[in-house]
């Protein structure tokens, strides 16, 4: 619903710091859902471990499921997997960013759904935290 902020700013600059920018038009995509999601960037504030995040996101997943109608049972949220991806380290100001990759597979549509449209993850200012459809390689 906030799309229109979005569209009065394209095609204008602006200058950040020693660089300008120009923004451009936006293309907004509806969600699809998809069995396997993928994030290239998920942090967690006081989580510097891959182990950590793993155990963040399951419980979080568990979380999404609760949070709407129709909620998946323990088990099927239990047989989700999730694979911790690179570790990444982002500057931002003085400040250093611990996150990792994160692919979750076996998601229903509704979790699928959920994941991506939720913003539960950390820093998604950054760009953390986003959960796209898992493309196949060909």
């Amino acid at each position: 619903d906030k799309i229109g902020l979005a569209y009065r700013i394209a095609g204008k600059s602006a200058v950040l710091g020693d660089g300008k920018y120009r923004f451009g038009i936006p293309r907004p995509e509806p969600l699809e859902s998809s069995r396997a999601l993928i994030s290239r960037f998920v942090t967690v504030k006081g989580k510097l471990e891959a182990e950590q995040v793993e155990q963040h996101v399951r419980a979080v997943l568990h979380r999404l499921n609760l949070s709407e109608p129709g909620g998946e049972t323990e088990s099927a949220i239990d047989s989700i997997k999730v694979e911790m991806l690179r570790r990444r380290v982002i500057q931002v100001n003085q400040h250093r960013l611990v996150g990792f990759g994160v692919r979750l597979q076996n998601l229903s549509e509704r979790m699928s759904l959920l994941v991506q449209s939720k913003p539960v993850w950390g820093r998604r200012r950054f760009g953390a935290g986003f959960f796209v459809p898992l493309k196949e390689r060909v």
